[in-house]
């Protein structure tokens, strides 16, 4: 069986293009505020750099963001004096 040429664009030949460039991966584990922020800060670090290829890994496909949760249950922040 031949090797994938350039011009054949499928996903394997297109793995195999990026396994001879040289480029920086990047792999974030966890898909919490640590890995959510880290993520978004090398994304405008490396934007427009076709050299880096970045991936954020989580079990789940969401983001559960409650600010000031702590401070609302514990009654050191009025409800009423937030808005949504």
């Amino acid at each position: 069986m031949p090797a994938p040429s350039s011009a054949d664009h499928t996903y394997p030949a297109l793995l195999l293009e990026m396994a001879r460039a040289q480029c920086t991966r990047i792999l974030i584990l966890g898909g919490g505020f640590g890995g959510v922020y880290t993520a978004m800060t090398l994304e405008k670090r490396f934007r427009g750099d076709a050299s880096v290829d970045m991936a954020l890994v989580s079990k789940e496909n969401y983001l559960v963001f409650q600010p000031m949760l702590p401070e609302v249950i514990s009654g050191v922040v009025i409800t009423y004096a937030t808005s949504l």
